[in-house]
């Protein structure tokens, strides 16, 4: 989806493999995250990524605007593909596009930065937020009753502190996310008429 760093989904791989190793894994996992020492030593799938990431991008045309017209478009297909699925088994469908540190319009510090994957991702990113809504409204035929694409992403733009890394944010953040989704939910038409037709 967009806005997950380059090196989301080998991280994860990267851990769950340390993770794998008895015992002390929470301690090995918890070094492997920020050491590509160890990475090296433990022959980790990220360390291996890593070592030619430059080579791999170009070959991809990482940050190219193809790049990231597919990466939307994929992401817009998911969406209509699940209001699709929700609708043929007569279920309600809605989606949210969530905040991300990466879209604050505060300079973000060094921290947050190398948390977000780096300038150059960010800048991918915030140019695949601005394509994600009319994207998704393409993609998913807006007369179709029972579904709907909410936008909260801009949320926290000016408080880059409310997150704790790239997409997850402080307890009382998930509240007022919460608050807006349930308002924007309980306002929907096709939710008050599936809740009138069951009294």
């Amino acid at each position: 989806r967009p806005g997950f760093p380059f090196n989301f989904l080998v991280w994860e791989e990267a851990i769950d493999k340390l993770s794998n190793t008895g015992n002390r894994s929470k301690t090995i996992a918890s070094l492997a995250q920020d050491s590509a020492l160890l990475q090296a030593l433990v022959g980790t799938t990220e360390w291996d990524i890593r070592t030619d990431r430059e080579s791999l991008r170009r070959k991809a045309g990482f940050a190219g605007e193809p790049w990231k017209h597919a990466i939307v478009d994929s992401y817009a297909r998911n969406i209509a593909a699940m209001c699709r699925t929700a609708r043929s088994e007569g279920v309600l469908f809605a989606a949210y596009f969530q905040p991300m540190l990466s879209y604050s319009k505060q300079k973000l510090d060094e921290r947050q930065l190398k948390t977000s994957g780096g300038a150059e991702m960010v800048e991918g990113v915030r140019d695949e937020r601005r394509l994600v809504p009319a994207a998704v409204a393409a993609k998913m035929n807006p007369a179709q009753a029972g579904c709907r694409f909410g936008d909260v992403s801009s949320l926290f733009e000016d408080e880059p502190a409310t997150f704790t890394d790239v997409i997850h944010v402080k307890d009382e953040a998930n509240r007022i996310i919460a608050r807006r989704i349930a308002g924007e939910l309980l306002s929907w038409n096709a939710l008050q008429a599936r809740a009138q037709s069951r009294r």
